[in-house]
């Protein structure tokens, strides 16, 4: 027998123990108002005098299932609880481990990246992205990403793209960004939605530092234009 047949046999026996009180109370209390002693000739005088007397005695089987009742859906509830609580427990060690998997993505990665929440705010950095903007993290965690990289026209752009990030899209663009110093920065921004349990918790934002990349492509045009000016001569 398991632990809920013997919770419910306990309730079953409670109940009905409890419940067998009430017809013999009943009794004795109609003797003794009566003046009678306790006897098998009285309580049989009694009945036949007062024959809804019993009625009662359905009292302890109406006590006993009931309460078998409350046993039953305590444990069933109790069972539930249980399940639940694993299932809780699961989740919470899945959440954890993809934090964790994050979290390491950002460290590693020779990406500049930030974390967002889903009001653009910044939540945690990398050592790429201070190396990029000139910023420290004590300087930018808690503060709007827009407002620290951008300005003007880029504002503009970048409210666009945080926008559609929010929504639960995945957005790329090379455009630029303002370093602290007020200088700007080519680079490529992927902007990717964060969702566990498919629900949206915040942003990740990546860029890619384009300004070698421009520079080389700027002095092969200059290069080109050059060689094409002197075979046109």
């Amino acid at each position: 027998m398991d632990k809920k047949q013997i919770r419910i046999l306990t309730f079953t026996l409670y109940g009905f123990i409890l419940g067998s009180l009430l017809p013999i109370a009943g009794i004795v209390s109609e003797l003794f108002r009566h003046e009678e002693e306790f006897s098998l000739s009285s309580v049989r005088t009694l009945h036949l005098e007062h024959p809804l007397l019993i009625i009662m005695y359905l009292v302890p089987i109406v006590m006993a299932t009931s309460s078998a009742g409350i046993a039953f859906h305590l444990t069933q509830s109790q069972e539930t609880s249980i399940e639940l609580n694993k299932q809780i427990e699961i989740r919470t060690g899945q959440i954890q481990n993809e934090q964790y998997f994050l979290e390491a993505l950002i460290s590693s990665t020779t990406f500049a990246v930030v974390r967002l929440d889903l009001n653009h705010h910044i939540i945690k950095c990398n050592s790429a992205f201070e190396d990029l903007f000139g910023y420290s993290a004590d300087e930018i965690i808690g503060k709007h990403l827009d407002d620290m990289i951008t300005s003007g026209d880029l504002y503009v752009e970048a409210t666009l793209i945080s926008q559609s990030v929010k929504d639960g899209n995945l957005a790329r663009k090379i455009t630029q960004r303002k370093r602290k110093n007020g200088t700007l920065v080519d680079v490529e921004i992927i902007g990717v939605p964060i969702s566990i349990g498919g629900k949206q918790i915040g942003i990740l934002g990546l860029y890619h530092d384009l300004s070698k990349r421009m520079k080389t492509e700027q002095a092969l045009r200059e290069s080109e234009m050059r060689f094409k000016s002197i075979f046109n001569e």
